[in-house]
This record gives structure tokens, sequence and C-alpha cells, in this order.
């Protein structure tokens, strides 16, 4: 899962890791540093900073294979190298020829970042609330908006902007005023495949 705290780079010298610290103070943010290019697949990053000259044949093409079959979106990557090359292709990444260059853009850099991944976060516990209020609506029929308000620990008017939602998506939730609550219609449900 991202992680909208941290940056990893790959293969950069303290020097060039120290210069990224020094720009992370309008953030909440750390920098992990690693020379184990794996790091890169099994650590979780808003941004990466490779250097692709430190990755040999075997290492480049494992990360192609990575990026290929994952969603290379999930994280903003940055590769220092000469020219763009198949793995900055399946990364989707941003090509800096020096880090001098990528030096000067690496406020920008992170707070764009920065921002997208939280916007990642917010949409992700959104759909997580939403889930939650579909659950609680099919195990118990006739539950409140104040209950589920209280179970997901919301506001009523957030949980009433969660079922319209639901509803957008193609969930047949009604309002059964003998109940007072909510319930599906048929007791069945799209997303959680009772057709």
């Amino acid at each position: 899962m991202l992680n909208s705290n941290y940056i990893l780079t790959f293969g950069l010298k303290e020097s060039e890791n120290q210069i990224i610290k020094n720009h992370l103070d309008s953030t909440k943010c750390k920098i992990i540093t690693t020379e184990n290019y794996t790091d890169l697949i099994t650590e979780s990053y808003f941004l990466s900073i490779i250097n692709g000259k430190k990755l040999n044949h075997n290492e480049s093409n494992d990360l192609i294979e990575f990026y290929l079959e994952v969603d290379s979106n999930l994280s903003k990557k940055i590769i220092l190298d000469q020219k763009p090359n198949t793995l900055s292709d399946a990364s989707k990444a941003t090509i800096f020829t020096s880090f001098e260059d990528l030096e000067k853009n690496i406020d920008k850099i992170i707070e764009k970042a920065y921002r997208k991944s939280k916007k990642a976060e917010t949409n992700a516990a959104s759909l997580r609330y939403a889930i939650r209020i579909l659950s609680e609506i099919k195990k118990y029929p006739g539950i409140s908006t104040n209950e589920l308000s209280k179970k997901i620990n919301r506001t009523s008017l957030v949980v009433q902007r969660y079922i319209e939602a639901l509803g957008i998506a193609g969930e047949s939730i009604e309002y059964d005023k003998n109940l007072k609550g909510w319930n599906l219609k048929n007791g069945k449900s799209l997303l959680m495949e009772d057709l």
C-alpha cells in the first residue's frame, strides 16, 4: 500500500540524500535510502528516486517486470540516467540526466507527489467507509443513519453522502419508514455480488 510519509532513494550518494532531506522540511516525510533494488518492490513509498546507472541488467529487468505487472502510477518515480529507457517507460518515470537537474525541481516534485499520495489515501478511506456502511446495512436491515454514524465515527450528513454515492454506484439502498432505517432492496447488494 502507498505510504505518503516516505521517499525511497536507490543508489544515491550520501550528499545527494542529504540534499533531499533538506527539502523535506515542509512535509512530515522521511527519506529511506537503500542500495538493495528489491526495496523498490517491497517497500511502501510515495516517491522514489532511482540512480538508473546503479542497476545491473537483471535488476533492471526485474523492476521492468514488476512495473508492467502492477500499476506503476501508484507512486511517482524519478530515474537519474542519460536517456529514457525500457525501465523508465515501464515505470512511467520522469528522467533527469543528472542529480543537479533534479535538485532544481525537487521541491515541486516532492510537493506534487505528496499531494497525490494524500489524495489517494483520502479516496481509499472514503471507499472503506462506503463499503463498511454497505456491509452494516446488509447485516442489519433497518439500521439508522445515527447508528451508522456511530459505527464509522462520521457525521450523519457524511453517512447520507456515502449512501447517496452507493446508490449512484448501483446499490438499491432504501429508507424503510416502518423500521426507521436503511435496507437493501430485496436484501441484495450489487457490490457484494448478491445478484
